[in-house]
């Protein structure tokens, strides 16, 4: 008798032992190779430089959603795809052009002129589909990122000058951090250089240049 309750309590002890165990869920760890889906909104001035061109006044406004996965990862640094939508980009203080015909002795002397009697904020959307993001982890809730990306912004009329053009490239490069967890929400601070040009397919080129500085959060 006193055999078989040391066997029903061993078997009891062992088994209250496991239990909790077994209720125990192991702990989840993220994908490995989980995609990034942030939306961001920022701007800031125009700017002249000497490799680059562009006007002295003015700024641009962006508003984007962007995508980003790791390809590579070594330790907390990864190297990964970047790509951005603009459903929003605004630049401001875009000359207005007004053109009229002056009239000569004869009519083979007339002439068109044109003018730019105002300035005004011209709205496009863009598209940046290729692009690189490096970052580092620094901590479990802080993340540091390098990327660029580089696409196409379709305007409502012509930028930034009434006889450029209308579509533009887009090349933008710059820093940022994310901050927060990644399963949970987390903010996004940044700067960025952006560049835009008509690559000389209309009679002027200016170019465009802007440092936009930008604030966010991821979507997942």
């Amino acid at each position: 008798m006193a055999r078989s309750t040391a066997v029903i309590l061993l078997v009891l002890t062992a088994s209250s032992g496991t239990a909790p165990a077994q209720g125990r869920a192991a702990p989840s760890s993220p994908p490995r190779w989980q995609w990034e889906v942030g939306a961001l909104l920022g701007g800031g001035p125009s700017v002249v430089t000497e490799r680059y061109g562009g006007v002295p006044t003015g700024g641009l406004l962006m508003a984007s959603v962007y995508v980003t996965r790791p390809v590579v990862r070594w330790k907390g640094f990864a190297a990964g795809y970047f790509a951005q939508l603009a459903p929003l980009v605004i630049m401001t203080k875009v000359p207005i052009a007004q053109g009229r015909w002056f009239q000569g002795p004869a009519p083979s002397d007339s002439s068109y002129i044109v003018t730019e009697f105002d300035s005004g904020a011209v709205a496009g959307i863009g598209l940046l589909p290729v692009g690189l993001r490096l970052s580092q982890q620094l901590s479990g809730g802080l993340l540091a990122f390098a990327e660029a990306s580089g696409g196409g912004v379709v305007f409502a009329r012509a930028v930034p000058e009434p006889d450029a053009r209308s579509l533009n490239f887009l090349a933008s490069g710059g820093i940022g951090v994310r901050i927060g967890k990644h399963a949970r929400r987390s903010y996004v601070v940044g700067y960025r250089f952006t560049h835009l040009s008509n690559a000389y397919t209309a009679h002027s080129n200016p170019g465009y240049n802007a440092h936009v500085f930008y604030l966010g959060l991821t979507i997942r």
